[in-house]
This record gives C-alpha cells, sequence and structure tokens, in this order.
C-alpha cells in the first residue's frame, strides 16, 4: 500500500470513528431521560475510550500526511490543497471526498455534544429554578440529615456528599 493509499484509507477510518461517536453521543440523551446512570456510565467510559483511538488515529494520519509532503517535496507548512493538485485525478477526487467527510464528521461531533450540553444545561437550570420556587424558605441554608437547619461556627463550610 503506497503513502496515498494509507493516508485514504487512514481518513476514512478516522470519519468512521467519528461517527460512530457521534452516535455514541446520541444514544446519551435517552439515557438521560430515563435516569439509567448505569448504562450512561458506561456510556461515558465508552466515549472516553473511543476519544483515545480518535486521537491515536489522528496521529497516524497525520504522520502519513507529513510523509507524503516529504516524498512529493512538498514544504511541511504546506496543507492538503497545495498537494492535491501533485496528485493524478483520481487521488484528487477520493482524498479531496473524504477530506470533506472527515470535517463533516468532526462538525457533527461538534454539533452533537454541544446540544447535549444545551440540553443538560436546561435541565439542570429548570430543576434549580423550579425547586428554588417551590423551597424559597430553603435557599441558601444547609439542612442535616434530620431535615433541621445546621449552623455552622465558621463562615466556610464545606459539604460533602458521602455517597461519592
Amino acid at each position: 500500500m503506497n503513502k496515498l493509499e494509507q493516508l485514504l484509507h487512514l481518513t476514512q477510518h478516522e470519519t468512521k470513528l467519528f461517527l460512530d461517536f457521534t452516535s455514541a453521543l446520541e444514544s446519551m440523551k435517552p439515557l438521560i431521560e430515563r435516569k439509567n446512570w448505569v448504562e450512561l456510565e458506561k456510556s461515558l467510559q465508552s466515549l472516553k475510550e473511543l476519544g483515545v483511538v480518535i486521537e491515536e488515529q489522528e496521529g497516524f494520519r497525520s504522520d502519513c500526511f507529513e510523509e507524503l509532503k516529504s516524498d512529493l517535496g512538498v514544504p511541511q507548512d504546506h496543507g492538503l490543497s497545495d498537494i492535491l493538485p501533485l496528485l493524478s485525478l483520481h487521488y484528487q477526487k477520493e482524498l479531496g471526498h473524504w477530506t470533506r467527510e472527515l470535517k463533516q464528521a468532526v462538525i457533527k461531533v461538534k454539533v452533537t455534544s454541544q446540544g447535549l450540553g444545551y440540553y443538560l444545561k436546561h435541565i439542570c437550570s429548570f430543576i434549580h429554578d423550579f425547586l428554588g420556587e417551590l423551597f424559597p424558605h430553603r435557599k441558601g441554608k444547609i439542612y442535616s440529615r434530620s431535615g433541621r437547619v445546621s449552623h455552622s461556627n465558621e463562615d466556610n463550610s464545606v459539604m460533602i456528599n458521602q455517597k461519592l
């Protein structure tokens, strides 16, 4: 496999990985809605693992591109648009197509993750505001396990969640 074919293959594979990442992100919203925290935790772990694989794949693709530039005698600071005219028409079309596909896959990940972030932020804000209206007399107070207001002798109290 020559460098061009290898670069094309690596670009296709990286595109698939980003699309898999997008699908995994999209599957998180129903888990949140159903409050399936165990599956959500598994999903987050798989996203972390997939992120490591994507980062590794990006490194391979970048190294292959740098080697291709070196083989073609193109300066290292030049990009893909400077290399495409030096390639055969077949590789120009294929590499150009898969580079655009990769960019679209990256944008899908960005849009999907931002959408999920906005969704979570909206839910948290709604719950916070709702509880603040429901229990306005409890705002800014710390309560003991028995439900009584706890008074601290110091101004800088620390709250600890024992479940964590």
